[in-house]
């Protein structure tokens, strides 16, 4: 979610006159607190949204020119209703937004992040540790499975503490560069570091 927002507000101070709609598949409300302009706006959100079949009535503009679609705490319930991975493409296209779309998943794999996957023209695969690469191989092989070119999909190494050594002396960043490419993975040249500014993002005095 970290990830999502701020590339909405990267997008939007890169290029003023690019649309950006920011999407968000959980159930929590980061991003209406991030971006609400209106507390307690009425309106549909993105469960009623997706139940229509049409999210243009439910998009709002937020905080720094990004348009967004409330989130609802319903979400679970959707995914008991959807079985198809490609329903959200054909909402996106119904909905016929002219500009760019970053869609914020859980990181699972259940049928609402296959249907983000499957609308996206390039996903984000966030990993901060080993631990996240067998969920990596999972994407990837969905990717398979679909015949789509691995390269619609790229990790991205966030919150790397490089101060992490081990004994051969390589840190952290270069032993995951090293198991990233021996799984033969996309993979971004940057990296976010392991920052206190990054952590305290949804922590502080002004909300």
């Amino acid at each position: 979610t970290t990830v999502a927002t701020n590339l909405a507000i990267y997008f939007r101070a890169l290029r003023e006159d690019l649309p950006v709609l920011l999407i968000g598949l959980d159930d929590h409300q980061l991003i209406d607190r991030m971006f609400e302009i209106q507390a307690g706006a009425s309106g549909p959100a993105i469960e009623s949204a997706l139940r229509s079949g049409d999210l243009a009535p439910a998009i709002r503009l937020g905080q720094y020119g990004v348009h967004y679609v409330p989130s609802s705490p319903d979400m679970s319930d959707l995914k008991r209703e959807i079985d198809d991975p490609f329903y959200l493409q054909s909402v996106l296209m119904r909905t016929g937004w002219e500009g760019l779309v970053i869609i914020d998943t859980k990181s699972d794999l259940e049928v609402l992040t296959q249907n983000a996957i499957a609308a996206s023209d390039l996903s984000i695969v966030v990993v901060h540790d080993t631990a996240c690469l067998p969920q990596a191989q999972k994407l990837y092989a969905l990717l398979d499975q679909w015949a789509v070119p691995r390269e619609r999909a790229r990790v991205l190494l966030s919150l790397v503490d490089r101060r992490i050594k081990y004994a051969e002396g390589e840190d952290v960043l270069g032993f995951l560069i090293s198991r990233i490419r021996a799984l033969g993975f996309p993979l971004f040249e940057t990296f976010l570091s392991r920052s206190h500014t990054i952590e305290a993002l949804y922590t502080n005095p002004e909300g």
